[in-house]
């Protein structure tokens, strides 16, 4: 083999390296850039369920002061209808 055709074959050798190399690098740009995708988006779940739980906490609150409202009128009735059931004396 020549030294020209030697000096050749290295070149290319060099080029392909480069070639490999960048796209090695190209694609873990691509990974990173995907991943950031994915994270940008689980954060917005995340966000948007904590929404739904504090949502959720908020009307469970108001059920419970409205069930407690409910069952104090209920006693005050029933206190007034056994007032009414006694017999007069």
């Amino acid at each position: 083999m020549s030294e020209q055709q030697r000096t050749s074959q290295q070149l290319i050798a060099t080029w392909a390296s480069f070639v490999a190399i960048c796209v090695g690098i190209g694609t873990m740009l691509i990974q990173m850039g995907r991943r950031d995708a994915q994270l940008v988006s689980t954060v917005e779940q995340v966000r948007e369920l904590g929404s739904i739980v504090s949502e959720l906490a908020k009307a469970q609150v108001a059920f419970t002061l409205t069930d407690k409202q409910t069952e104090e009128r209920l006693r005050e009735l029933s206190a007034r209808l056994e007032r009414l059931e006694r017999p007069i004396k």
